[in-house]
């Protein structure tokens, strides 16, 4: 015997997805097992287009946020915003590493140095 169909909101799906939950964290959420959420997308278009929707709008609102705080002067948000949108000309060269490498791509050669005082 089969379990009932459980009816889900799309509303709520949407407005979950909208905070940025997981699949899985939307299924946990809505009291069913992932692989049931993930069937219902397969299934039913508009099931997969209220996670769509909720996705985007979360990220609208954030982008949004974002934007105002670093029109208001938050200087955190500013350099965020600019590292991400103009990569270009504003680099963060402290988080930008560069790997060296010697001849053909070896490794450099370890020089072993020793300083002795002198007189």
């Amino acid at each position: 015997m089969s379990r009932p169909r459980i009816e889900i909101d799309l509303k709520r799906v949407e407005a979950l997805a909208s905070r940025g939950l997981t699949n899985d964290q939307i299924a946990r959420s809505l009291g069913i097992h992932p692989a049931t959420l993930y069937e219902r997308k397969a299934q039913f278009s508009e099931f997969a287009e209220a996670i769509k929707n909720g996705q985007s709008k979360g990220i609208t609102e954030i982008t949004n946020s974002l934007y105002e705080n670093a029109k208001n002067g938050n200087l955190g948000a500013q350099i965020f915003f600019l590292t991400n949108r103009d990569p270009e000309n504003w680099k963060n060269t402290a988080y930008n590493k560069n790997e060296h490498t010697g001849k053909d791509g070896a490794a450099l050669p370890v020089l072993n140095v020793v300083f002795q005082e002198s007189g």
